[in-house]
């Protein structure tokens, strides 16, 4: 996610090559830097000792060494940005020793500028950092700020892992589509252009996506007959789904607070 944010905001052209330096402990990763032309680094502080804005884009099981180098080191002008999961402000805040620091959870997406990012701030953020905040994420794609921080682990139950959930049902339909007969490269192509098609609708379309469903489902028809296949079972599966990713984040904030 690291190497993705940095291209871009390249590509949005907010900032340039000379500005940004990359770090990170593996010599691959670092070459993969190096390689979009960006200066990388293997020492976090010589990262970071020059930076008005610090991105933190690790697993949350490397974040603990990564606090310990940077603990005490900060400025108070520098502002971090989290994309982090899982560790919340608090943990953040104290293990760094440092306050000014913006929580964010973004998904794939931001890949090609398409991602929901939700970010949460305490309340006494400064202005222009919100500012900031808002014009660095927008290179990702839509963001929007939660007050309460316990909403970004809903969040990552909802579009942290959703194209996870998305790209799992066009698995599952691309199998089914295999086996009424079609080649893989059809199915992919059938399966990913009626998507592609009905999430464009559905971003055009003012009606709800309750409603867009309705319109699709003709009454004792062949698309009621799937559905009704799916039940209401369908419903409780994916609710417990849904459950069960947001109380995996919630165990996850606890282990690493």
């Amino acid at each position: 996610m690291g190497t993705v944010i940095m291209e871009r905001l390249l590509a949005a052209e907010l900032t340039a090559k000379k500005s940004l330096v990359g770090c990170d402990q593996s010599q691959s990763v670092r070459s993969a830097i190096e390689r979009i032309g960006i200066k990388s680094e293997k020492n976090v502080f010589q990262a970071i000792k020059s930076a008005n804005i610090i991105f933190l884009a690790v697993k949350p099981q490397q974040y603990k060494l990564v606090a310990e180098e940077l603990e005490e080191k900060l400025k108070d002008n520098q502002l971090v940005i989290s994309v982090i999961a899982g560790v919340t402000y608090k943990a953040l805040s104290n293990r760094l020793a440092h306050k000014n620091i913006v929580r964010t959870m973004p998904n794939l997406a931001a890949k090609i500028g398409k991602s929901i990012t939700a970010w949460y701030a305490p309340t006494n953020i400064a202005k222009k950092n919100k500012t900031i905040i808002m014009s660095l994420l927008s290179v990702m794609g839509i963001s929007f700020q939660v007050k309460n921080e316990s909403m970004i682990d809903k969040v990552t139950a909802i579009s942290g892992s959703g194209p996870a959930y998305f790209f799992y049902t066009a698995e599952l339909l691309e199998q089914q589509a295999c086996g009424l007969g079609f080649t893989k490269d059809e199915a992919a192509q059938l399966v990913t252009e009626t998507f592609h098609g009905a999430a464009q609708l559905s971003e055009s379309d003012a009606r709800s996506s309750a409603e867009l469903r309705k319109a699709v489902t003709s009454k004792k028809g062949i698309t009621e007959a799937a559905l009704n296949k799916l039940g209401p079972q369908f419903v409780k599966i994916w609710k417990s789904a849904v459950q069960a990713a947001y109380q995996k984040a919630k165990v996850i904030s606890k282990k690493y607070e």
